[in-house]
């Protein structure tokens, strides 16, 4: 099979009418012009030039999809984007080298010419191949077999369906589901680790009041240890009464982790988040 690539149109497709027009593009505006790059090692060193506030364990990925537009993506591989308003995926083949060219695609000044080639509508696709489309990520490589299942369906063959359609379909939820909590689960986590040791207290005695209870944050000075307090009644006088130490620590070259200890001195439980 061809190379092929899914590149997607922005956020929720919004340069999708941009894409339309014969082009697929990505954003990275503060790099500027990449025609010079010479090296995978050398985008990462334009990209920490230019964000130097990522987050680290985002830095990778990032780098890695920038090179493979720039360098590995060429003539006469084959590209695929999404139509969201009309639930179609657009087939088309790459006909010019990497350009940099600001204004042409909206906020997207990485950009390269395509001829789409033809459409296929999402229905036509079976589950597996539209779980495989359905990565979270800008740009990937479209696996082998979900390539095979466009070339049949613009051919005018539909693929066979996969199983009970009402099965499949709980199926295919199932995986979005999942693909949108673990996202938020990592939106969560990087909002966390740029917090300061006060704002991270302020979280402890929130989540404790999500959890029912009153709480408040211990005045600043000798504590004894106590950052936050919480019981039921707020007064300390109903059970559990819950005495929470908010540790900071921060690591050598990674972004700062932030470790809460939850202690329940009646039941000597040490709960960790």
């Amino acid at each position: 099979m061809p190379n092929a690539w899914l590149v997607r149109a922005g956020e929720g497709g919004r340069l999708f009418d941009e894409f339309a027009k014969g082009y697929v593009g990505v954003g990275y505006y503060e790099m500027g012009d990449m025609s010079n790059i010479t090296s995978q090692e050398d985008m990462r060193t334009l990209f920490l030039k230019s964000y130097s506030d990522i987050n680290p364990r985002a830095i990778g990925n990032q780098v890695a999809m920038i090179y493979k537009f720039r360098s590995v993506f060429a003539i006469g591989d084959k590209v695929v984007t999404y139509d969201t308003k009309n639930r179609k995926y657009w087939i088309g083949t790459i006909k010019s080298d990497y350009q940099y060219q600001p204004g042409v695609v909206g906020d997207y000044p990485n950009i390269r010419k395509v001829i789409w080639d033809g459409q296929v509508d999402r229905d036509d696709m079976t589950i597996s191949s539209r779980n495989s489309l359905g990565c979270a990520t800008t740009l990937f490589s479209v696996d082998e077999f979900v390539w095979q299942e466009f070339d049949s369906v613009l051919s005018g063959k539909k693929p066979a369906k996969e199983g009970d359609s009402g099965s499949a379909e709980e199926t295919d939820l199932e995986q979005i589901r999942k693909e949108l909590a673990e996202k938020a689960h990592e939106f969560i986590k990087d909002k966390i680790l740029t917090l300061d040791a006060d704002d991270m207290e302020e979280l402890v005695a929130a989540i404790l009041r999500g959890m029912g209870y009153q709480s408040r944050v211990s005045p600043k000075g000798p504590d004894r240890g106590v950052d936050v307090m919480a019981s039921p009644d707020g007064l300390g006088l109903e059970e559990p009464r819950i005495k929470a130490e908010v540790k900071h620590r921060q690591a050598a070259m990674v972004a700062a982790q932030k470790e809460v200890f939850l202690v329940d001195f009646e039941k000597e439980t040490m709960l960790y988040t």
